[in-house]
């Protein structure tokens, strides 16, 4: 499905037309009840996952530059996520690790092969379990010729990643993946804060502006992508009870400090 979230996207390397991205072909979440409650076997899921990728993207061909293709299939200790299209029952590969992503990545090729591919997942910006999973799948399938153009990383993160540490590990983390030949985009960046004073205000612009500088230093690095544009239509509040304000513009749609952090390194 094309994401009905809004985004706001910065590309600065060149100018280039207005395009779109699509997220996503293959997500554990929000599939339909007549697939779950369906009772298929293997290769009847096969097929209907083959079906969906080809007609999702045979309508959007030519229109979408690249689609988020399978979307969080793996675990935070980097063991891939129980789902309907691994192991519950899957679409037979299960036990057989990220095969089953490299499948559903050759039928999204075969249904548009102008657009690129990439795999998206979230806490996996630093170096940790879940990012030597995906960089190891990444590896192996850019070792092998598996149609994998770019790694999305969502960066639905708070203040605390702002520290020396931590921000060491990301620049570190893209430069790994930079090295496979990928392209990297941050996907659905938020900065969700816990009070609304100037001084989050204040700490949560300076984030933002390391953020865009690291991607802005990797040449990589081709996009930066907020996760909605204005306070008052972000997720953060339904899904992080007393958090929130964590996007550019306010609920008024007024431009917050972080909205200056972002632009300045892209300048």
């Amino acid at each position: 499905m094309i994401s009905a979230a809004a985004m706001l996207w910065f590309r600065w390397r060149k100018r280039t037309p207005w395009w779109c991205a699509g997220d996503t072909l293959v997500w554990h979440n929000q599939v339909p009840s007549w697939v779950t409650s369906g009772n298929y076997t293997s290769p009847q899921l096969s097929t209907i996952l083959q079906d969906h990728i080809t007609t999702v993207m045979g309508h959007y061909a030519g229109k979408v530059y690249a689609w988020d293709a399978v979307n969080e299939a793996f675990n935070d200790d980097g063991t891939m996520r129980d789902t309907i299209w691994y192991d519950q029952p899957g679409i037979g590969f299960a036990g057989m690790g990220t095969q089953y992503i490299e499948q559903a990545l050759n039928w999204a090729r075969a249904a548009d092969p102008n657009t690129q591919l990439f795999y998206n997942d979230y806490n996996a910006e630093p170096t940790n379990a879940k990012s030597d999973a995906i960089y190891a799948m990444a590896q192996d399938f850019k070792n092998r010729g598996a149609p994998l153009d770019g790694v999305g990383f969502q960066l639905h993160i708070d203040l605390s990643f702002d520290n020396p540490t931590t921000l060491t590990s990301f620049t570190s983390n893209l430069q790994r993946f930079a090295a496979l030949g990928l392209d990297l985009y941050i996907t659905e960046l938020d900065i969700r804060l816990s009070d609304s004073t100037a001084a989050s205000f204040n700490a949560q612009a300076r984030l933002y502006g390391e953020i865009a500088t690291i991607c802005v230093q990797q040449p990589a690095c081709k996009l930066v992508q907020t996760w909605g544009f204005s306070d008052k239509h972000s997720w953060i509040p339904g899904a992080f009870p007393g958090w929130g304000w964590a996007l550019l513009w306010d609920a008024n749609y007024q431009k917050k400090p972080a909205y200056s952090s972002v632009l300045n390194p892209l300048q």
